[in-house]
C-alpha cells in the first residue's frame, strides 16, 4: 500500500485551505478540482445573510463592507513577513482592532483582495510575481510573505478588500416551540381587529408585523419631503440671453465667502437686476418642530429663526415664514410642514450665493446670482473686411464682383464684451446689408482671437472670420452690401455698419426680373424663338447721343470685364445704375474710378424673335428715358433714327414715326419708374427688322437705378 507522501499533504491542505476545494489529484491546479470542502464550523461562525452578498465584488449596507487599510507587522515574526489587518493603524494590535471575516474569491475572483507597498497605491504587490507571492487568510486577516526581497525590503502595506459584517450565528430554538410565529392570544383570540388573517401558531411574526405596518398607514400621514429636496428660484433671474447662456468673466466681483464648490469663470451663472428681490416660495418641506430655518446669502445667514412646536411664522430678516402648519388637522402629534422664502434683499455687486437651510432637513439649491457691476452694452471701436486668397472674381460693367464661393475675412475691435458676465456665444456678429450674400458668422469665446473665458472690461480683437459668399434663404443673383458689426453682452448689443462695399455675383441662369445681369435679361413668351437666336435680351454698346443710328453689323459682343465707355450706365451689384463711383477706393474686390462719366448715361439691351408687334417691358427702380427700336425698318421720318418713345402714348393707328408722331406706349405711357411698359409697333412686327432684331434704350441722369428688367410677350 502506498503513502501520502509531504508534498501530497501539503497539496490536499492548500486547496483545502486556502480555495475550499477537495483534493483528487497532484496534477490538478486548485482551480481545477470541481468538488467543493469546507471545514466543520460553529454556529457562531455562520454568516447569516451570505446570499446578500453581491455576485461580483460590492458593498451592501449592514451586509457588506469595503475597507482601504493599512496592516500592521506582526510583531512576533521577523523580517516583516508576516502583517495583521487592523480597523486603526495607531490603536495597534487588539482583539476589538482586528478585522476579521475578509470575503474570499470563492465566492467570486473579483473579492480577491489587492495588496499595495504605499498609501497611494500606485506599487501594487502582484500575487503572480516571483519573489513576493503572498497569501492570505480570509478568515483571520493574516497576510504572509513566505519570501522577502532585501534588495526592496517591505516596510508598509496597504490592503483593499471586502468584509462580511452581516448577522453571525443560528436562530436560537425553545423546547417544543418555534419562536418566529405567533403564540395564543391570552384571553380570546386574533378575531374582530383592523387587520384580519391572524391565527395562533402559524402567521409568522414577521408577517404580522409587516401588515400591522402597512396598517398604519391608514392613520399616520405621509411625512412632509425635506428642504433638500426642493428647488428654489429667483423671479427675473436669466441666465439664457439670446440663446447664449449667461457665463462668469474672469475678474468678476466673489461675495460668496465660499472656498469650496462655486462657479468657476466660464460657468452659468443667473443675471439679476434692481433691489428688494425675493424668491419664490419653497414649501411645504418638514420638520417645522424642530431645528433651526434660515436664509443664507453668501455663507452667512441673513434671516434665521429657532424652530418650536407650534406656529413660527413671521419675518425674520430676510426670511419670510410664510406657513407653519400641522398636516394632521388637530393632532400636532405627527408633522408640522413650513412654506418660506427669502425677501426684501438687495445684493452686492458681482457674484452672489444665495439657498434656505434648515439644520436638520437640510438645504435647497444654491442659487448663484450676479449683480452687474457694469450696466452698459459694448463698444465697437472698428470693423474691417479683407479678401482672401480664396476669391473667385467675375465682372459686370468693367467692375469686378466675388463669385459663390469667394471668402472674405471680417474683423472687429470690441470693447466690453465682458462685464461680471459675457455670452458663451455669438458674442461678435457679421452679416451683410441689406442683402445677406451669405450666412451670418459669428466669433465667440475660444475662436478667432477670444478667449475661452472672457475677462472683465479686457478690449479684444475678433479676427479673421471667415464669411462665405454663397445662396442664403433663397437670396440668389448678385448685389452690393456693407458689412454689419452687431457686438453682444449681457446688457444688450451694439451695431455699426461699415463703410466698405462689397460687389458680388453669384451667377446662374436669370429667371426672375431681379438681380438685373447685363449678359442675360429674362426674356418671356415672346414671339417665336428659332435655332441660333438667344435665349435672354443681352446688352449691347451704342454711341453717346439719345437716338443713335444702329449699324446692326458693328454691334459686338458686350464684353462685360471691359471699361464702360463714358456715356454708359453701369450694371453693378445688380442693378442698372448712373454711376460715379469710384470703385477702387472704398469697394472690395477693388475695381475702375468710374468717377469721370457723363453726366448722361444709356444701357441698351438686344432682343432676338420673329413675330413680335407688342412688347412688355417689366422695370423695378428709377429712370429718365425709355426707347424701343426695329433696326432696318424703313420709311420713319417723323422720328429721329426709328426710335420709338415709351414715355408717349400710341395714337392708335399706322406705324409710329411713319404715319404717326413716335409715341409707341400702349396704356399707361413710360413715366420713369417701377411699372410694366407696353410698346407696339404699329402694323409691323420684328419679323421685318434686320436678323429680327428688337433694341430696348434706358436714359439715366443722376441718381437713377433699375433694380430689376424682363422682358414678354403681350396675351392677346
Amino acid at each position: 500500500m502506498a503513502y501520502i507522501d509531504d508534498t501530497q499533504k501539503l497539496d490536499l491542505l492548500w486547496k483545502k485551505l486556502q480555495y475550499g476545494v477537495s483534493f483528487t489529484d497532484p496534477s490538478k491546479t486548485a482551480y481545477e478540482e470541481l468538488t467543493r470542502s469546507h471545514d466543520q464550523l460553529r454556529a457562531t461562525d455562520i454568516w447569516q445573510q451570505d446570499n446578500l452578498i453581491p455576485a461580483t465584488a460590492g458593498s451592501v449596507p449592514g451586509v457588506v463592507e469595503f475597507v482601504d487599510i493599512r496592516c500592521r507587522p506582526e510583531p512576533s515574526v521577523t523580517d516583516n513577513t508576516a502583517w495583521v489587518a487592523v480597523n486603526v493603524y495607531a490603536t495597534g494590535i487588539t482583539v476589538e482592532n482586528r478585522l476579521r471575516d475578509f470575503i474570499h474569491p470563492k465566492f467570486d475572483p473579483s473579492y480577491e483582495i489587492r495588496v499595495y507597498a504605499d498609501s497611494a497605491k500606485t506599487k501594487r504587490i502582484f500575487n503572480s510575481a516571483d519573489e513576493t507571492n503572498w497569501v492570505f487568510d480570509y478568515s483571520s486577516g493574516i497576510l504572509w510573505f513566505p519570501t522577502i526581497d532585501v534588495d526592496d525590503p517591505i516596510t508598509e502595506v496597504y490592503i483593499l478588500g471586502y468584509r462580511y459584517i452581516g448577522p453571525k450565528g443560528l436562530n436560537p430554538t425553545f423546547s417544543g416551540t418555534v419562536i418566529d410565529v405567533l403564540g395564543d392570544v391570552t384571553g380570546g383570540d386574533f378575531s374582530g381587529g383592523y387587520v384580519p388573517g391572524f391565527v395562533e401558531n402559524e402567521t409568522k411574526i414577521a408577517d404580522a408585523v409587516d401588515q400591522i405596518n402597512r396598517a398604519l398607514l391608514d392613520f399616520v400621514p405621509k411625512a412632509p419631503i425635506t428642504l433638500a429636496e426642493l428647488l428654489i428660484e429667483m423671479p427675473g433671474a436669466v441666465s439664457v440671453i439670446d440663446d447664449a447662456n449667461v457665463v462668469l468673466s474672469e475678474g468678476a466681483i466673489d461675495n460668496t465667502n465660499i472656498i469650496g464648490f462655486k462657479p468657476a469663470p466660464g460657468n452659468t451663472v443667473e443675471r439679476v437686476a434692481g433691489i428688494n428681490l425675493e424668491t419664490t416660495y419653497v414649501g411645504p418641506f418638514g420638520d417645522g418642530k424642530q431645528g433651526t430655518l434660515s436664509v443664507e446669502l453668501n455663507n452667512t445667514s441673513v434671516g434665521l429663526v429657532n424652530l418650536t412646536d407650534g406656529d413660527n411664522s413671521g419675518i425674520y430678516g430676510k426670511l419670510d415664514l410664510n406657513q407653519d402648519v400641522s398636516n394632521a388637522g388637530t393632532n400636532t402629534s405627527f408633522f408640522e410642514t413650513l412654506t418660506a422664502r427669502a425677501v426684501a434683499l438687495d445684493l452686492p455687486l458681482g457674484l452672489n450665493a444665495l439657498n434656505l437651510t434648515h439644520s436638520v432637513t437640510g438645504s435647497t439649491n444654491t442659487l448663484w446670482l450676479v449683480r452687474d457691476s457694469i450696466t452698459t452694452k459694448p463698444v465697437i471701436n472698428w470693423t474691417n473686411a479683407v479678401e482672401t486668397p480664396s476669391v473667385d472674381i467675375v465682372y459686370s460693367s468693367g467692375v469686378p464682383h466675388y463669385a459663390r464661393g469667394s471668402q472674405i475675412l471680417f474683423s472687429a475691435s470690441v470693447s466690453g464684451l465682458a462685464t461680471d458676465i459675457h455670452l458663451d456665444t455669438k458674442n461678435v456678429e457679421f452679416q451683410t446689408v441689406p442683402k445677406m450674400a451669405g450666412p451670418n458668422v459669428w466669433a465667440y469665446p475660444g475662436s478667432y482671437g477670444l478667449p475661452a473665458v472672457l475677462e472683465k472690461n479686457q478690449p479684444y480683437t475678433a479676427n479673421n472670420i471667415v464669411f462665405t459668399i454663397a445662396d442664403y434663404q433663397g437670396n440668389v443673383g448678385h448685389g452690393t452690401v456693407t458689412v454689419k458689426t452687431i457686438a453682444r453682452n449681457a446688457n444688450g448689443k451694439t451695431e455699426l455698419t461699415g463703410t466698405q462695399k462689397i460687389n458680388y455675383m453669384r451667377g446662374g441662369q436669370p429667371t426672375g426680373i431681379s438681380p438685373v445681369d447685363e449678359a442675360g435679361i429674362p426674356v418671356s413668351n415672346l414671339g417665336t424663338y428659332e435655332a441660333g437666336f438667344s435665349l435672354y435680351a443681352t446688352r449691347v454698346e451704342l454711341p453717346a447721343n439719345v437716338n443713335p443710328a444702329v449699324d446692326v453689323g458693328a454691334l459686338l459682343p458686350w464684353d462685360s470685364a471691359g471699361v464702360l465707355a463714358d456715356h454708359e450706365a453701369a450694371v453693378v451689384g445688380g442693378a442698372i445704375t448712373w454711376t460715379k463711383e469710384n470703385y477702387s477706393t472704398t469697394y472690395l474686390p477693388s475695381g475702375p474710378d468710374y468717377s469721370g462719366k457723363a453726366d448722361t448715361q444709356y444701357a441698351t439691351f438686344m432682343i432676338q424673335r420673329k413675330h413680335v408687334n407688342l412688347l412688355n417691358i417689366e422695370i423695378e427702380g428709377r429712370y429718365s428715358g425709355l426707347w424701343v427700336k426695329l433696326p432696318g425698318l424703313l420709311d420713319q421720318s417723323k422720328i429721329s433714327n426709328g426710335w420709338m418713345d415709351c414715355t408717349k402714348n400710341y395714337e392708335g393707328w399706322g406705324v409710329p414715326g411713319r404715319e404717326v408722331l413716335g409715341g409707341c406706349a400702349v396704356g399707361l405711357a413710360a413715366f420713369g419708374g417701377s411699372q410694366t411698359v407696353t410698346a407696339t409697333f404699329g402694323y409691323e412686327s420684328s419679323s421685318v427688322s434686320t436678323n429680327n432684331l428688337i433694341l430696348v434704350r434706358f436714359r439715366l441722369n443722376a441718381g437713377d437705378s433699375i433694380t430689376g428688367l424682363r422682358f414678354s410677350g403681350v396675351a392677346r
